[in-house]
């Protein structure tokens, strides 16, 4: 099962190059820094009328395939 789940991943960044998003940053360096968002965000004030997310500064690389 495994190994169909890594051929369909390499066809779909073939096919659809602008959507693949590479992330470098170690698993729980993520999480941690995902987390720490969510703490500072999770709350909304009753007065809101409108709420979005601010930007975490984390830049996502793509790879030319």
């Amino acid at each position: 099962m495994m190994v169909f789940v890594e051929e369909a991943t390499e066809h779909f960044r073939k096919a659809f190059p602008d959507l693949v998003r590479i992330n470098e940053e170690p698993v729980l360096v993520s999480f941690a820094r995902m987390f720490k968002i969510f703490i500072t965000q999770r709350g909304i004030e009753q007065d809101v009328s409108l709420f979005t997310y601010s930007e975490d500064g984390n830049n996502n690389k793509k790879k030319a395939a």
